[in-house]
């Protein structure tokens, strides 16, 4: 009978810690100067002051500002007042290969952290870097610069854990085959698209399903 009751509780805890999700209160306050810091929860600065701006565009994003007013940039994230906040241009460096080819329209600002179901979600405006250089080449250098802003756009971003990694949804069918791959056991087909539903939306709602 012990061994049974033991069995079990094993079991259960193992389902517990398997079905754990990583929350943003795990983050302690501070600044995380680099990826490994932020993998281990373990920022790199505790003691320090900062003033933080609110940027309002495609999507909502931050400027930080340290007590002698110089700003904040080559940190990978920042925990401030119990929020999360990732660097776009520093998780390009751990993107999986699906966003190794895309940079952050304002590298400089910060992305807040959302919780989409168990995972840690933000949005970023992207652009691809070869659909830049093509426009380049057609439009001239100057028109390609130009061109570079229309090519960005909103794109969702998911923090895998358990590889130490970070993936961009370069649009829906990828997210499509990603979830796929990654979750199989999880029914796609029962999430109807929404009338006048952005797709942006359509992700947040199928990770807060899985």
């Amino acid at each position: 009978m012990f061994k049974i009751f033991l069995v079990t509780s094993t079991l259960s805890f193992l389902s517990i810690f398997v079905n754990s999700q990583t929350k943003i209160k795990d983050y302690p306050e501070g600044i995380y100067d680099s990826f490994e810091n932020f993998s281990q929860k373990i920022p790199s600065k505790t003691n320090y002051q900062l003033t933080v701006k609110t940027h309002i565009g495609k999507i909502t994003d931050y400027k930080f500002y340290d007590e002698k007013n110089k700003r904040v940039k080559n940190v990978f994230a920042i925990v401030y007042e119990g929020n999360l906040y990732i660097s776009p241009k520093k998780i390009k460096s751990v993107f999986t290969s699906e966003g190794k080819d895309f940079g952050p329209e304002r590298a400089n600002n910060f992305l807040k952290i959302q919780e989409q179901g168990k995972f840690l979600y933000a949005e970023g405006i992207y652009g691809s870097s070869s659909a830049a250089f093509s426009s380049g080449l057609l439009g001239g250098g100057i028109g390609g610069l130009i061109m570079y802003p229309v090519i960005c756009k909103p794109r969702g971003i998911i923090y895998l854990e358990e590889d130490n990694s970070f993936f961009l949804i370069r649009n829906p069918k990828r997210f499509k085959k990603f979830i796929s791959e990654k979750y199989p056991d999880f029914n796609l087909q029962k999430i109807k698209k929404m009338e006048n539903e952005k797709n942006i939306e359509l992700y947040k709602r199928i990770l807060n399903e899985i």
